[in-house]
């Protein structure tokens, strides 16, 4: 079977020596667009919004402070998953994005987004410095 392989390769030298510069050149270009970093990031981009107004039930937190910023950072490019908490006088929502986009372009598209939530007076929503991408500045 070996000698009938080398056999075929020898007859027909053009198609041999063709098929290797194509495979060659898939490999180049294969090479050429793969993304290689140095210490990769497996965690999506998430961005943790923290609002609080002292003195109100969860009730009260969640339908005046946390659902109108769900519904303002909603249309977010890339948001994959909005998940919240309300406690007393403290509402908390993160936002999990799609794996792949850059962590502060999420993160200036939602402060942009925050600017359109209509909150009680008082009420300053923050972004938590302790996203899961923000971690891995924080050792560089």
């Amino acid at each position: 079977m070996l000698r009938s392989l080398i056999a075929f390769c020898l007859s027909r030298r053009l198609l041999v020596l063709v098929a290797f510069a194509a495979f060659l050149g898939l490999g180049f270009a294969a090479f050429a667009t793969l993304n290689i970093e140095a210490y990769p990031d497996p965690a999506p981009p998430i961005i943790e919004i923290i609002a609080q107004q002292q003195g109100q039930s969860p009730e009260e937190v969640e339908r005046y402070i946390t659902i109108p910023i769900e519904v303002a950072v909603a249309s977010t490019p890339g948001l994959k998953f909005i998940r919240s908490n309300t406690v007393y006088g403290l509402g908390f929502i993160r936002l999990q994005f799609e794996y792949g986009r850059d962590y502060h372009f999420v993160r200036q598209q939602t402060l942009n987004r925050l600017k359109d939530a209509v909150l009680p007076a008082g009420v300053m929503p923050v972004i938590s410095p302790a996203g899961a991408s923000a971690r891995s500045f924080a050792t560089s």
